[in-house]
């Protein structure tokens, strides 16, 4: 799994019901988060930039954007396949 630090919460539940998670499965690891977690992604096929989308809309075949996180901040394009 990776983590990536949280930078804003959009909607916070402390004492409401459990929360579910996306396992999002990558051609580099598994993503798990929120359904609506915003992620960066370029839909297949797509020559535009990438867009902010909720996790639930993210589709095999689309691009999601990780990162390494290490220092260098290195973030890497990898394929979604489940």
């Amino acid at each position: 799994s990776v983590y990536s630090p949280v930078i804003a919460f959009l909607l916070r539940q402390e004492n409401g019901p459990m929360v579910r998670y996306l396992q999002i499965f990558t051609e580099e690891s598994t993503l798990e988060i929120t359904p609506t977690h915003l992620i960066l992604v370029r839909r297949e096929n797509d020559v535009n930039p990438p867009n902010y989308i909720q996790a639930a809309k993210v589709k095999p075949g689309d691009s999601v954007f990780i990162s390494d996180n290490d220092l260098a901040g290195k973030i890497e394009e990898v394929k979604v396949v489940g």
